[in-house]
Parts: C-alpha cells; structure tokens; sequence
C-alpha cells in the first residue's frame, strides 16, 4: 500500500507499521501473523486487513523500501536512531 503524496498515515496504519516492524523483526515472515500484529497495534484484524489485505502486502511495504535498509545499517552503527521511529518517517510510493 502506498500513501498519495498529499496524504499521511493515519494513526491506525502507524500504529500497525510500527507493530509489524516489532513482530517481523522478531519472528520474520512466516512467524509472524497478522493477529499479532493487530494486537500489538491495538487494532483487530479486519482493522488491519482494511489498511493491508495480505502480510506479504505489510512487509513489502516495510521492507520493499531500500531505504529502511539504509536507516537499520545507520541505527546498529549508531546505537541511537530508533529504527521505529525513523520507518515511519520514510516518504511511501
């Protein structure tokens, strides 16, 4: 999913990139499901499913930007970017 350029997350979407970043770095794709997503996000599922119909369509929003590699080589290095906070900072589309 990507975000027209005059248009920002909602704070739902936020709260559940933020939460998959967190389960997808722990338990990779095929650990993770959606339903821990929605709970760590606070939201449910079909909540989740509005903003992203499949996992695989969450994480390649997540991870099919190069520069979020960029942003976790920059956060190890520096011990002081919070890679969370900087994902979400990232311009979508």
């Amino acid at each position: 999913m990507t975000f027209p350029a005059q248009r920002q997350p909602t704070e739902n979407e936020r709260r559940i990139l933020a939460a998959a970043l967190e389960v997808f770095a722990e338990k990779g794709l095929h650990g993770a499901t959606t339903q821990e997503i929605g709970d760590l996000a606070g939201v449910g599922k079909s909540t989740l499913h509005y903003y992203f119909r499949h996992k695989d369509q969450l994480y390649r929003h997540l991870y099919g930007h190069p520069a979020v590699f960029v942003l976790q080589a920059l956060a190890a290095a520096l011990c002081t970017v919070d890679i969370v906070e900087a994902a979400l900072l990232l311009p979508v589309g």
